[in-house]
């Protein structure tokens, strides 16, 4: 709770609650987003019930129905913001914590699977040149996507053929998902596509001049949110369309990176793949090659990509540039992109 913050009026309906709960804390505009949509989903399915009215029934009644009409995940979100709403309400004195008692809602393991080269040729078809940039770092680096949107040009070690995920302190702190470091290394196809969007004004790989600039100037004046920080570039509109243009939304694009620990795992080992994926244990990436066996899966070679795997893109060869960087292999992004 905010301490500095003071409620003056007791609440003692359920929507007077909510707003006591939304004074007493300082979310992210996305996290505040996520808590009022089933704040309202509530009221507009059990009503806007005195606290005293509201018993351990009424909590039941709405899990079952959350039950029926949502996937496990969203009922977890909505369990999450309405027990968390009352268990805060307890510990002011103001109402019982109806949901004490009550089962979360089971969210089953997420089952990763891998793209094939067939699915990856039609992301492509249809990927604006700059979400495809995104994509290879995602399945030829195993990138994750807060990963990939705050990547730097500094960490890009050219001779070495790595990239170095690393935490930052400016224009404002970040650190990956297991705050370590790691490198990652880079195949022919991904450096190339890298040598060619090179950006001037901007250290960051998918922020031009202007939108950084902004970025920064909106975070010194308190106007960037909380998902800003953590996605500097939102994409999530664009895959989400390019998912259900391609006929893919079964997949995610965490899939992507899925896909690449998985071939690092065949091609490498497990413990190498631990290393470059950033896991915190082997259990975790061995599973990646137990389901991949187990689903018998078709993968595409993530490590080492080549003009023949993504043929069926139609894109044509890179051929402008410095002659030391022309290739037969066909370039992700065009020699005319920018970002």
């Amino acid at each position: 709770m905010n301490p500095e913050i003071i409620i003056h009026t007791r609440p003692t309906t359920f929507l007077e609650l909510w707003e006591a709960h939304r004074q007493g804390h300082r979310w992210t505009m996305s996290t505040f987003k996520g808590h009022l949509q089933w704040i309202n989903h509530w009221v507009k399915n059990m009503g806007n019930l005195p606290l005293v009215e509201i018993t351990p029934a009424h909590v039941h009644a709405y899990l079952s129905f959350l039950a029926d009409k949502y996937a496990p995940k969203s009922q977890e979100s909505a369990f999450k913001t309405l027990s968390g709403m009352f268990r805060w309400g307890k510990a002011q004195g103001f109402c019982e914590n109806v949901f004490d008692g009550a089962s979360k809602p089971r969210v089953p393991k997420c089952d990763h699977s891998v793209y094939s080269d067939e699915e990856l040729a039609r992301l492509f078809n249809y990927a604006s040149p700059k979400l495809r940039a995104a994509i290879v770092l995602a399945y030829a680096a195993g990138l994750r996507k807060a990963e990939i949107t705050n990547m730097r040009w500094a960490q890009v070690d050219w001779n070495r053929k790595e990239i170095v995920i690393t935490p930052r302190k400016d224009p404002w702190p970040w650190t990956p998902k297991t705050y370590e470091c790691r490198r990652v290394p880079m195949n022919e196809d991904l450096t190339l596509n890298l040598n060619q969007i090179r950006p001037s004004g901007s250290p960051f790989v998918f922020l031009d001049e202007e939108l950084y600039k902004k970025r920064v100037s909106d975070y010194r004046t308190g106007i960037i949110s909380g998902h800003l920080k953590d996605y500097l570039w939102d994409f999530r509109a664009q895959w989400t369309w390019l998912r259900a243009k391609t006929g893919l939304s079964h997949k995610t694009f965490h899939d992507l990176r899925a896909t690449a620990i998985t071939q690092w795992c065949l091609d490498n080992g497990a413990l190498t793949a631990m290393i470059w994926a950033g896991h915190n244990n082997l259990a975790t990436t061995q599973a990646y090659i137990s389901k991949s066996k187990a689903a018998g899966q078709n993968r595409p070679n993530a490590n080492t990509i080549s003009g023949a795997t993504i043929g069926a893109t139609g894109f044509a060869p890179a051929a402008s540039g410095p002659p030391n960087q022309r290739s037969t292999k066909l370039s992700y992004a065009p020699n005319n992109y920018s970002i």
